[in-house]
């Protein structure tokens, strides 16, 4: 039977009602935050409708891209090759085994830094430095840095293997939907830092989360998926259902097991509720029996399935 808790709570007489949205998990619906990561667009050129708003948003929050002035990012702008240069060096970290002298440029120290890898960015072809880079040259770049090989099609097969490519809108075999002649787009270039940072290759030095909520609590999750909701809230999931959901001083917890219960009352009592953790783990399960209490603004309760603590 699917359960559902409502976006409004009478807790103790009082309509609560707290940001949340449904979200479907296995046999439950539980609400989670409403509040996406980035409900509020950063740049008014790119609406949340558009296909790259969320690798845009997460790549100037980690520092990765600015936007272009006037609270414009641009995103079908056309991307150098010393831009995207010093986009890969920073997010890969990349270092130059000693200084090299070159003729002065801002973007020295980023192809100093790319000599080692030796890709097809040149140190010598100063003049390309200015150009917009294309995807071919991207892909074997990325492919010579992280897979060994800088070959075009060999370059282009890693990134699809990698999921850092889908490919564009075009006729033709999987080589030319990826439009190696195609110029880079900024847009385009914070998708495949976004999709590496995803799928875990490189990114060592940029931050997992700017959610302090999480970054109190991920410890405690061991094993588990924690999902980043914005405005300092997570849903937290155990093989795919969601167990537990926090926004502010609202917990959720659906799953009732020993071993929930108890990295519940050890997170409530971190995220500041005022009781020790013994007593929450004793107001957990006695709301688990049945038994509702609430002092105060403090309310242990359960309805639909679903215990939720307030305070």
């Amino acid at each position: 039977m699917k359960k559902k808790i409502l976006s409004a709570l009478i807790v103790g007489g009082m309509l609560f009602s707290p940001a949340f949205q449904t979200v479907e998990a296995t046999g439950i619906t539980i609400t989670t935050p409403a509040t996406s990561k980035y409900a509020t667009p950063t740049f008014k050129d790119v609406k949340k409708d558009y296909w790259a708003y969320t690798e845009i948003e997460w790549a100037y929050e980690k520092g990765i891209i600015d936007g272009i002035g006037d609270g414009r990012f641009s995103p079908s702008q056309t991307i150098t090759e010393a831009q995207f240069t010093k986009i890969i060096v920073q997010y890969l970290d990349l270092k130059a085994p000693k200084k090299m002298n070159l003729p002065s440029h801002w973007a020295n120290p980023y192809y100093e830094a790319m000599i080692p890898q030796k890709t097809v960015l040149s140190t010598t072809n100063r003049g390309q430095w200015s150009k917009p880079i294309t995807r071919g040259k991207v892909a074997q770049t990325l492919g010579k840095i992280l897979n060994g090989n800088g070959e075009l099609k060999s370059s282009i097969d890693f990134l699809y293997s990698k999921g850092l490519t889908n490919g564009q809108n075009i006729n033709g075999d999987k080589y030319a939907k990826y439009n190696p002649n195609g110029k880079l787009t900024r847009a385009e270039a914070v998708a495949f830092v976004k999709r590496m940072f995803d799928n875990k290759i490189g990114g060592s030095k940029i931050p997992v989360t700017s959610n302090e909520t999480l970054k109190k609590i991920e410890k405690f999750y061991s094993g588990y998926e924690l999902v980043d909701t914005g405005e300092n809230s997570f849903i937290a999931k155990k093989n795919g259902t969601v167990v537990h959901a926090n926004s502010g001083k609202v917990f959720m917890i659906t799953d009732y097991s020993d071993n929930s219960v108890d990295i519940a009352s050890k997170v409530i009592k971190e995220l500041g509720h005022p009781y020790s953790q013994t007593e929450i783990k004793n107001k957990i399960l006695n709301a688990k029996k049945g038994v509702n209490t609430q002092q105060g603004n403090i309310h242990f309760y359960q309805t639909s399935g679903t215990i939720t603590i307030k305070w």
